[in-house]
């Protein structure tokens, strides 16, 4: 409440299923409530998040403000797949003259959710997504995803400004671990040579612009024959691809003059999506590039980095080829876009060792740290280290029979549900066919597994599943996945984790660039590189159980978890025990026994009449 008040900046790490979403957002709306904020803006990496924020909103606001949740273009369109065009779409053509009364309706409902943005939208026939934009201008309390506070190409600017006379408004970043990952994704941008060429194909394209095109074309065929032959995979760093960043600059200058000569299709709309998305990127790459060494950035950030935060690269992948603009090191974009904000919050179960995402957010570490602790999480969370099964790519194969047996051994041992997550699809079926051979899998075990693609009906069908009570269930997935992270199963269903390896990236161009550049700005780059997103899909993947004070188990199997490197990352609240393989499911029986021993032996409280 403090931090809000006094427009301070604070990085909160508390245990999955602590009720982060509430204490965040209570103080939030009770400076609201008392004049020190205008609105508060929520920010979630995935949809699953944005409905927790809705619960905790009905909660605590009722209908005393007006809140409204963004939905993703392609999730909430009335004509998927179609183009944005007034001519084509009915719910654009004539927006601008319905727009203002279906933002009043829709406002005056308070809480404004997915459906209904959508029953408004679909009553005074206007584009869902664009009035929900719309309405955020107007909101007490908008929810939405990162990408429209930190990205350059879609950020909402009026969340910050109009309607307003310079609103102050709090921001809480949600799942603050992913923030780094994904403003690199967002300041970075790639153009595909075949999205050029489908453009090209298209017989409605403006004829004037198909010179500016086949110019494009014709650069982006020129540094693709500067690349190595002998390979068919390659990515190589180059130098700025000047003649291509001229040819899309012209291309995008005549765009506003010819709309009326071509009519929009996917694959147009496609590329100049592109083309627009690479020439922002390389203006702020040519912006970082010549900036020099920096000069100081003010009270409570970190020191201007000297390291190049921007590369350009080409990429050949058998005959498709692409150019990228790589961003590196994005601190100094992520504290410049909340510096506008009235006080914020970054907040995850996953912020161990609090440094690293001080450095990766752009701020010192200094004393705006919150570690919330949780005595019932210690007590009810078994964490296992398992080193005698490596997982190194090259010992796969030789370790599956002791990993298969270990996971077999584990779900027999558990009195409920099992979710084990592998670093790749690849892995997990290896595994999958090694299990399903084998005589020592429980009979009264039921087991599924993810599938690469699944849409939402089967993954809300694998969620229910695992969240079936009384059940022996072993969900496989993978670590990082929809499974794996930011989705709510039940504790009292759910009840161990296996965590397959340490999930390290796969060796890129791209990440040796980002340690090489960490390591240039004063950190450790492969910490920041390969060792901090691994571990925060392990650390992801365990929270998904020992919620809310219910108790769990988290067997942890390779040899690195007991490297001091790793375990750097191990949330303080994790008490780890290193148990071999063989004796791993007699641990998690004996666990479970101490458990139901405690329930037994804990009296029971007297009724008062």
């Amino acid at each position: 409440y403090r931090g809000f008040r006094d427009a301070a900046d604070w990085l909160v790490e508390a245990p999955t299923g602590a009720g982060k979403t509430m204490a965040c957002l209570f103080p939030a709306l009770k400076a609201m409530g008392e004049g020190a904020l205008d609105r508060v803006v929520f920010l979630t990496s995935r949809t699953t998040g944005q409905q927790a924020v809705e619960d905790a909103l009905a909660t605590v606001a009722a209908d005393a403000l007006a809140t409204v949740t963004v939905t993703a273009k392609e999730r909430i369109c009335f004509n998927p797949g179609a183009p944005c065009d007034a001519a084509l779409c009915q719910f654009a053509r004539g927006y601008h003259d319905r727009a203002p009364a279906a933002r009043r309706a829709l406002l005056s409902r308070g809480r404004c959710g997915r459906e209904d943005v959508e029953q408004v939208a679909r009553r005074f026939e206007v584009c869902p997504f664009e009035l929900s934009l719309e309405a955020a201008a107007w909101a007490d309390v908008v929810v939405c995803d990162y990408n429209y506070v930190f990205d350059p190409l879609v950020r909402l600017k009026r969340l910050t400004a109009a309607p307003l006379p310079g609103p102050r408004a709090g921001l809480v970043i949600d799942e603050a671990h992913q923030l780094g990952e994904r403003v690199r994704d967002m300041l970075g941008a790639k153009l595909e040579r075949k999205v050029v060429r489908a453009a090209l194909r298209e017989p409605s394209f403006a004829p004037t612009l198909r010179p500016g095109l086949r110019a494009i074309d014709r650069a982006l065929g020129a540094l693709a024959a500067s690349l190595p032959k002998a390979e068919t995979t390659a990515a190589s760093e180059v130098e700025e691809p000047k003649a291509l960043r001229r040819a899309i600059e012209r291309v995008l200058a005549a765009l506003p003059t010819l709309a009326a000569e071509t009519t929009a299709t996917a694959a147009t709309n496609d590329a100049v999506w592109q083309l627009l998305g690479l020439q922002r990127a390389m203006e702020r790459a040519g912006e970082r590039m010549g900036a020099g060494d920096g000069e100081s950035t003010g009270e409570g950030r970190a020191a201007a980095s000297t390291a190049p935060a921007f590369h350009y690269l080409a990429m050949r992948e058998g005959r498709e080829f692409s150019v990228e603009v790589v961003c590196t090191l994005p601190a100094e974009h992520i504290r410049a876009t909340m510096a506008p904000f009235h006080g914020t919050v970054r907040l995850s179960g996953t912020l161990t060792p609090p440094r690293v995402y001080q450095r990766l957010h752009g701020f010192d570490d200094g004393p705006n740290v919150l570690r919330a602790a949780s005595d019932a999480a210690d007590d009810c969370l078994a964490v296992f280290v398992v080193p005698d099964v490596p997982t190194y790519y090259r010992a796969r194969q030789a370790s599956l029979p002791a990993l298969a047996t270990l996971i077999a051994e584990v779900g027999a041992a558990t009195p409920g549900n099992c979710l084990v997550a592998f670093p790749s699809f690849e892995y997990l079926d290896a595994a999958e066919e090694l299990l399903a051979g084998m005589s020592s899998r429980a009979a009264d075990t039921q087991w599924r597994r993810q599938q690469p693609g699944m849409d939402l009906a089967a993954r809300a069908d694998f969620i229910d599943w695992l969240n079936e009570p009384n059940a022996r269930r072993v969900g496989l997935a993978v670590a990082g996945g929809v499974f794996a992270e930011s989705v709510d199963f039940d504790g009292d269903a759910l009840r161990t984790v296996v965590a397959v390896g340490v999930g390290l990236p796969p060796r890129s161009l791209q990440r040796d660039l980002i340690a090489q550049d960490s390591a240039l700005d004063g950190a450790d780059g492969d910490e920041i590189a390969y060792r901090q997103p691994a571990m925060v899909r392990v650390a992801q993947a365990v929270g998904r159980i020992a919620r809310g004070g219910r108790p769990g188990v988290a067997v942890l199997v390779d040899p690195r978890f007991a490297n001091a490197a790793y375990r750097a990352f191990f949330p303080t609240r994790w008490r780890p025990q290193t148990t071999s393989a063989k004796a791993t499911g007699a641990a998690v029986r004996a666990f479970w026994s101490s458990q139901t021993l405690r329930r037994e032996q804990t009296p029971r409280p007297r009724k008062v009449h």
